[in-house]
């Protein structure tokens, strides 16, 4: 039995390690949280304010940009599609980004950081 565990064990951390190299998923942004805050939220919304998705940004958020219509070229949150804001856990608004600024497409790296700037990886 202990034998069966060990390798239980072993077969875990592989597959750990192994996920842990997959490349960026299609259909996918990320925003990485470099402000040393904990307990942020992510909110995508429309134009007219009502909420889209969201969730959690802990070390990463990701932007699920595969919702959109499919006949653009890229997956991309654009202007129509409204913004996102990244509130802190009291309810304040910490940044807001519009997508008429900037679209944020799949396969994109954002960095939030501790001063608000949203930093996009080239």
């Amino acid at each position: 039995m202990n034998r069966l565990c060990a390798v239980l064990a072993i077969t875990s951390v592989a597959v750990t390690l192994l996920s842990a190299c997959e490349p960026i998923n299609e259909g996918e942004a990320f925003l990485l949280n470099e402000t040393g805050e904990q307990g942020m939220r992510v909110v995508v919304r429309r134009p007219d304010g009502v909420r889209q998705e969201g969730g959690r940004l802990e070390e990463v958020y990701s932007f699920d940009t595969q919702w959109v219509e499919s006949d653009r070229e890229l997956q991309c949150y654009v202007a129509s599609d409204g913004y996102f804001e990244v509130v802190r856990r009291d309810g304040t608004v910490f940044v807001r980004h519009e997508f008429a600024d900037r679209r944020v497409c799949e396969k994109e790296e954002i960095t939030l950081e501790a001063d608000g700037e949203l930093v996009w990886a080239d």
